[in-house]
């Protein structure tokens, strides 16, 4: 919406309330009132999405998400556990145990050893699924 003349914003938001748009649905209504002429350009197409709805879609019915595969999980995942594990490897790299207290610290430590075992299978599990390719990675890594 900030992309839109300040004059334009707020009917735009009333649109997007009144009609219940989706994200997807509001960057389309900005995209077409960014491509308008003029003013009298812009005002046409607040009001025909504010009659008609945005294009395609049937008042009262929400778009279905398309389901995501297995692979958009599991990369979904890696993402997530690599993006963790980095953060968390830096964040005990700088020292964070020492500066969160001693109690604080004894927590933290009893959960990061409480990690490894669920880290070791998980290991394990990668070895057991991509084969001799795993190993040989483990290897090249050490």
């Amino acid at each position: 919406m900030s992309q839109l003349p300040r004059g334009n914003q707020h009917a735009a938001a009333g649109v997007v309330i009144r009609r219940g748009l989706t994200v997807r649905q509001t960057e389309l209504l900005v995209a077409e009132l960014l491509d308008a002429t003029d003013d009298a350009a812009r005002a046409e197409q607040l009001a025909r999405w504010l009659d008609e709805g945005a294009p395609g879609a049937k008042p009262g019915v929400r778009p279905t998400r398309r389901s995501r595969s297995e692979l958009d999980w599991l990369a979904g995942d890696l993402r997530t556990v690599r993006l963790v594990a980095a953060r968390l490897e830096a964040r005990l790299a700088g020292g964070t145990l020492h500066t969160i207290g001693p109690e604080a610290a004894a927590l933290a430590q009893d959960s990061l050893v409480a990690l490894v075992p669920v880290l070791d299978a998980l290991g394990r599990t990668i070895q057991l699924v991509c084969g001799d390719s795993a190993a040989l990675k483990d290897k090249d890594a050490a």
